[in-house]
């Protein structure tokens, strides 16, 4: 989302919304609307609340306000440590969809990546362990995201570990296996999902499911690692066009100095693969392949890993993941089954504090 416009502009500020969230100030906005800090009242407690834009014609805010309610309650169910929490959601009398969230306030991935450059290999396994688990537990439930990029993942510092995220705005979540007459309400015209970070098929307006998100995971791990999205330069119809017949540059054609290995980058390249049924199948698959890439990135299960040498630098210790080989060399061996569960590891960290978004 984009900065947001002077508050004196916003009509929004110092409004109750549906006499409970009283709008203390405009943190953000973009193509889907707008998001507010506000107080949920009588709790006093501090909430994101998004208030969504929609098409000014009666066919459109029909059909947006069916896969509104649908799609909201669908979200709220999830209750995942890595999953931001949604607490409400619902209609105004003069017609604004507004969903109630958890306010968190440690920044964006993007804006870190912006401030600081790429993660080391083992923070980006780290972080992105979390995301697939948040991601894991939604496809469990027969919902994908279908917008995974880095403004959707936020920082939410706790138990020590500065580098807790969570996964934000599955408000454009798809339930997979929904009737023809469900799809219908996504095809108003709008396209689903941010080009940098798009699926070939979100592109090409095909059938999406889990290995979609699994896609726009291997775009993001890609920007954490090298500092810049597969396909960078150009318009966002060029970056289109690319996820659907370019294939994306190796890591150091991006980024020179890149430390990342060949074993973590081979995991990319097939999460990018054109071809969802080329690419890993499952957040499981997933997971069993980042673990098996913490002993190459210098990560460790049981003791402090980020900052360390191997993370920070060139030296890459010799390891092996089930089904991943240097990108030169695709394997064709399946990936071992993964545990099931959330993902936790107890570390320490000497990562640098975050800086508060701007």
């Amino acid at each position: 989302m984009s900065q947001a416009a002077p508050e004196s502009e916003d009509a929004l500020i110092g409004r109750v919304i549906e006499g409970r969230y009283a709008v203390l100030e405009r943190l953000a906005a973009g193509g889907m609307g707008v998001v507010y800090k506000a107080e949920q009242r009588p709790l006093g407690r501090a909430v994101a609340l998004k208030i969504l834009e929609i098409q000014k014609t009666p066919n459109a805010a029909a059909s947006f306000g069916q896969r509104f309610f649908l799609e909201a309650s669908a979200a709220a169910k999830l209750a995942h440590p890595n999953t931001i929490v949604v607490h409400d959601y619902g209609k105004t009398d003069d017609g604004l969809y507004f969903i109630a969230m958890e306010h968190l306030d440690g920044g964006t991935l993007a804006q870190r990546l912006r401030k600081q450059g790429p993660l080391s290999p083992a923070e980006a396994i780290h972080v992105a362990l979390q995301v697939v688990s948040s991601l894991r537990d939604a496809h469990a439930q027969g919902l994908v995201h279908r917008d995974l990029k880095p403004g959707n993942v936020m920082f939410a510092p706790r138990g020590g570990d500065p580098l807790f995220v969570k996964v934000l705005d599955f408000g454009l979540v798809k339930m997979v296996g929904e009737g023809r007459e469900n799809l219908g309400l996504t095809q108003s015209g709008v396209m689903m999902g941010s080009p940098r970070y798009m699926s070939p098929e979100q592109v090409k307006a095909a059938p999406v499911d889990a290995r979609t998100d699994i896609y726009s995971l291997g775009a993001v791990l890609y920007h954490v690692l090298t500092g810049a999205p597969p396909f960078a330069s150009g318009s966002a119809y060029e970056a289109m066009n690319a996820h659907v017949n370019s294939p994306p540059p190796p890591f150091r054609a991006t980024r020179p100095d890149c430390v990342a290995g060949p074993q973590l980058e081979a995991l990319v390249m097939r999460c990018l693969e054109k071809d969802p049924a080329a690419r890993f199948q499952s957040m499981d698959e997933v997971m069993t392949a980042l673990r098996g890439c913490e002993a190459e990135a210098g990560a460790s299960g049981s003791g402090s890993y980020l900052g360390s040498a191997h993370s920070r630098s060139g030296s890459q210790p010799e390891a092996s993941s089930p089904g991943l080989a240097p990108p030169s060399q695709p394997s064709s061996q399946p990936d071992a089954p993964a545990s099931t569960g959330t993902y936790q590891k107890t570390v320490r960290f000497d990562a640098p504090e975050l800086e508060p978004p701007p």
